[in-house]
């Protein structure tokens, strides 16, 4: 099963945005972090902008990855990667 790592920043709008929708994804395949608290996890995915969502796979490896904003809609795609 597919997880989905959202790193944002407690400072960030667009985070705050989309904070709703994420919240009616099952949390059980979200994996958040907050790129001013996790360098490790920023730094190993390269993560250069907030709002940053990425799929990964049961193997740890990217499936995808979206930049900015997104309906939940959009996130619930993502997911069925």
């Amino acid at each position: 099963m597919n997880k989905l790592l959202v790193f944002s920043a407690s400072w960030c709008g667009p985070c705050k945005t989309m904070k709703p929708a994420l919240d009616e994804l099952d949390q059980d395949r979200l994996v958040r972090y907050d790129i001013d608290e996790a360098g490790e996890e920023t730094v190993k995915y390269q993560v250069r902008a907030v709002p940053t969502l990425i799929v990964i796979n049961e193997n740890g490896e990217e499936v995808s990855r979206l930049i900015g904003v997104q309906t939940l809609s959009d996130l619930q795609k993502l997911l069925d990667v």
